[in-house]
């Protein structure tokens, strides 16, 4: 079903309603639902949640902060370089797959409640580190599966065909280009 939205309830250009991620433009953009932007305005007015446009799949809701009165970039704005509506940094990108109702809510936990940003900062590292170090025994563990599959899945002749040491029976055909054994 579409309708054209009225100004004072949200964008002035053609919606669809009843999609499973709520209210979507004509390009099938999503739009935030007009009582999420609500709540956010009244409780967080420093904080925005848009649709971002990337390329390859990286689309989705970010959260933007709008720029502090003592940072720098402000003069650009007072002097009329740059548009206020862009005064704004990316904060956080959610996934694709997260709830509108979500979003509000994990601004009020992480955004609007630190109460020790440093101590927040370290723990995002230690998250960080965690995340990058069980990263690595995955790729660990999948490369010694894959060679250990290989090494189940070949002959020992094939292993000395590969490696040089023989040459392939009559019967058997062997591609020109495998080259010399390698561990993985």
């Amino acid at each position: 079903m579409a309708f054209n939205a009225r100004p004072e309830n949200g964008p002035s250009h053609v919606v669809f309603a009843g999609q499973p991620g709520g209210l979507v433009t004509v390009g099938g953009n999503p739009i935030l639902s007009p009582s999420v932007e609500k709540a956010l305005k009244e409780r967080f007015p420093r904080y925005r949640i848009e649709w971002l446009n990337a390329a390859w799949g990286m689309s989705g809701f970010v959260i933007k902060e709008k720029w502090k009165n003592e940072d720098p970039r402000w003069r650009e704005v007072q002097e009329g370089n740059r548009d206020p509506e862009k005064a704004f940094d990316i904060v956080h990108k959610f996934a694709t797959d997260t709830r509108q109702e979500d979003m509000l809510a994990f601004i009020e936990n992480r955004m609007g409640m630190v109460k020790d940003p440093r101590k927040e900062a370290e723990r995002m590292i230690e998250e960080a580190k965690k995340m990058l170090a069980d990263a690595g025994e995955l790729a660990v563990e999948q490369a010694v599966e894959k060679g250990t599959q290989r090494i189940l899945d070949e002959s020992d002749h094939l292993r000395r065909v590969r490696a040089g040491a023989e040459d392939a029976h009559a019967m058997i055909t062997v591609p020109e280009d495998l080259g010399p054994k390698r561990l993985l």
